[in-house]
């Protein structure tokens, strides 16, 4: 679990992205429908990799400099699989939009956003563990919505076209 809780205390908040070689697989596989709406409907391979994270991870922080997320709640539960585990971060997150994203000019207004992550974790061993896949859904706050609505990636009602609210993982 502590692998899962440690990629938005330590990595997203702080900007640790240092973190992810001990945390991170290095073809990890990251689900987020609308952040990486091109790179879902193209396949996982798209999706992969602890380098594309950590790009991901410094250009949010570079558009929301002051972004913090906050683990509300974890839990894991054992995968089909050896030393497979499913965890879910219930986190929140908030931050002002002060750099471009997503072709974007940055707002100046703050952001509060809230998710989930399931993540599938390979247990190596009691101190070791690494982040094989994370699955983000969340819910946009109102301008990223109407950016993502706009463009019809999000639905009518915050939820995307692949069922789920939304993204929170890395964005290009």
């Amino acid at each position: 679990m502590d692998a899962a809780t440690a990629l938005y205390a330590r990595a997203w908040s702080q900007g640790d992205v240092g973190l992810l070689d001990a945390i991170m697989a290095p073809d990890h596989v990251q689900n987020d429908a609308v952040w990486q709406p091109a790179a879902a409907d193209a396949g996982a391979q798209s999706n992969q990799g602890r380098e594309r994270m950590r790009r991901g991870i410094a250009g949010y922080r570079r558009a929301y400099p002051d972004v913090r997320f906050e683990v509300l709640e974890a839990a894991a539960v054992r995968a089909p699989g050896p030393r497979l585990w499913r965890v879910f971060v219930h986190w929140r997150a908030a931050g002002t939009n002060l750099g471009p994203i997503r072709n974007q000019p940055p707002t100046g207004k703050r952001a509060e956003f809230g998710g989930v992550t399931v993540a599938t974790v390979l247990v190596d061993s009691a101190l070791s563990a690494q982040l094989l896949r994370s699955d983000v859904y969340r819910q946009a706050p109102a301008d990223e919505a109407a950016y993502f609505l706009a463009r019809g990636v999000v639905a009518p009602g915050g939820g995307s076209d692949a069922g789920g609210s939304g993204g929170g993982g890395a964005p290009d």
